[in-house]
């Protein structure tokens, strides 16, 4: 947890939530992954987002800047879409 100021000059306390999946994919881990990158450019402010293949385990890493609620239902509507696109990614092979 840090610190920071507001728009006012008021202290305010900033927190990070990182979640990770690990979701087993198989041989074909790297095409899902390239299928899945298309999603991942104009993230919304305060989210970013790594994925990467370990022995056919796809890795998807979500980091999101705590600075009100609503951040933390932008996290969960990233990760949501990417389980949603990863279902049509996995079909479509």
């Amino acid at each position: 947890m840090g610190a920071g100021i507001d728009g006012l000059g008021r202290a305010v306390r900033q927190s990070t939530m990182r979640v990770s999946l690990y979701i087993e994919v198989g041989s074909e881990c790297e095409v899902v992954v390239k299928s899945l990158m298309v999603d991942e450019r104009d993230l919304p402010s305060g989210i970013s987002t790594s994925m990467r293949c370990q022995d056919g385990v796809l890795i998807y890493e979500v980091s999101a800047s705590i600075d009100e609620p609503s951040s933390i239902l932008t996290a969960y509507n990233t990760l949501d879409d990417l389980i949603r696109n990863l279902r049509a990614a996995l079909a479509a092979l």
